[in-house]
């Protein structure tokens, strides 16, 4: 198993969306994520202030894929993020020892040791 993590531009989400479930990934987590950089900040005016802004808003895609699914899920999220985002998107793709889904054992009252 694999566990997909991309930061992505928060306007693309409803295109990676449509790209994942395209190639049958119909689970994933997005999160609001603010990114940090050594970058300096921009400066934003709102209601007549000058605001300094540090960070660069990002959504955080979260998806866990079986190992044969990882080639379609990174070049779907290239597609859609990288070819319309720009440079500054990233896509980390870790190796899960196992998975517990805690909804099953709980419905089959199994020992979670069995789990996998």
């Amino acid at each position: 198993m694999k566990k997909i993590e991309a930061l992505i531009h928060s306007q693309l989400i409803s295109d990676v969306r449509t790209a994942l479930r395209e190639i049958g990934v119909t689970f994933f987590t997005i999160l609001d994520a603010k990114r940090f950089t050594a970058e300096k900040g921009h400066l934003e005016i709102h209601r007549g202030m000058e605001y300094e802004i540090e960070y660069h808003e990002k959504s955080k895609l979260e998806v866990i894929v079986s190992d044969d699914l990882e080639l379609q899920v990174v070049e779907a999220l290239w597609d859609v993020a990288f070819s319309k985002g720009g440079g500054d998107n990233k896509i980390f793709v870790s190796s899960l020892k196992g998975l517990v889904d805690i909804r099953a054992i709980l419905r089959d009252q199994r020992d979670p040791d069995t789990c996998h």
